[in-house]
């Protein structure tokens, strides 16, 4: 996701940003995780435990000035 901003500045423009990587991992980091039963012909019907596989994606912010004469 990016958001933007320009504005005017003497003879030039300016403009400020953000960029965000991977929201939906910043927001709630059990999102986008893989759950899966180890062994699932050895677990009885009713009782699956669910086994978390991986860590949450990395999240990254962006910040940023950019200046054109």
């Amino acid at each position: 996701m990016k958001v933007e901003q320009e504005f005017s500045v003497g003879p030039g423009k300016a403009s400020v940003f953000m960029i965000i990587d991977n929201l939906t991992s910043l927001l709630n980091d059990e999102w986008g995780v893989l759950r899966k039963v180890n062994f699932p012909n050895n677990v009885p019907p009713g009782n699956q435990p669910e086994a978390r596989i991986g860590d949450a994606s990395l999240s990254e912010i962006r910040l940023g000035v950019r200046y054109e004469f």
